[in-house]
């Protein structure tokens, strides 16, 4: 992962800044744009949904419409810990500037083991897995916790392999053997960044992750019975806790 001072020069060649300030991360026939106050950001922003978007897609994730992020300083959905959204209705992407994550997180937070500048990448891939899996599949999965294993296996993969060790190493609650049983809407919502741990743990041992998460694409593979409960349409938030 970059600084938020470098930046590639696929993003450079393929962005373009409006007469608004949006920056235009151009992939034709589709465009991702940036908003954001900050031009520095803007760029680390466009090249992250550079990286992101080749993850996403060499796992099978591809997008069909466009996409916009705004890059500002929060709260996200009035939550003290949201650190990113997306709103699939508007095919909108929230996520806290840098500097802020920073304040956000403190010095106790697992997600500090790796830079800031990574973090904010991987957020900005975990908030796109959410849009293009949405896109995919014309509407939200039968659980939140089959939605967040695929944008927290996307996250974590998006990250260089030191960077995941170290994040590994710093989660609470981890486990050598994962099964899809642990991967549900309860432990999701009791401690949502060891679930994404969790997630990925489970991924790396599938003989075919990325077949794996095709499964949760078609609708072969569901992470749970019952989601009578659960809203249709709902924001998806990545949590810092």
């Amino acid at each position: 992962m970059k600084s938020l001072a470098t930046f590639c020069a696929l993003a450079i060649s393929f962005s373009t800044v409006s007469a608004s300030g949006e920056l235009l991360c151009r992939r034709s026939p589709i465009e991702v744009s940036i908003v954001s106050d900050n031009e520095s950001i803007q760029e680390a922003a466009c090249n992250a949904v550079h990286e992101a978007l080749a993850t996403l897609e060499g796992c099978g994730l591809s997008q069909s419409e466009p996409i916009a992020i705004e890059i500002g300083a929060g709260p996200l959905l009035d939550h003290q810990n949201c650190l990113g959204v997306y709103h699939c209705e508007s095919n909108q992407v929230y996520v806290l500037e840098p500097n802020v994550m920073s304040k956000l997180l403190g010095d106790q937070s697992p997600l500090i083991a790796i830079p800031i500048e990574s973090l904010f990448s991987s957020i900005i891939a975990h908030e796109l897995a959410h849009a293009l899996l949405f896109q995919m599949r014309n509407g939200a999965g039968e659980t939140i916790a089959e939605d967040e294993y695929v944008a927290y296996a996307m996250q974590y993969l998006s990250l260089t392999a030191p960077e995941r060790e170290s994040l590994l190493r710093a989660m609470p609650g981890q486990e050598s053997y994962v099964t899809r049983d642990m991967l549900n809407d309860f432990f999701l919502t009791m401690s949502p960044i060891t679930f994404g741990s969790w997630a990925w743990r489970h991924f790396e041992k599938q003989e075919d992750g990325c077949g794996f998460i095709s499964g949760i694409v078609s609708g072969e593979i569901d992470f749970t019975l019952d989601a009578a409960s659960r809203c249709l349409n709902p924001p998806e938030c990545t949590i810092n806790r």
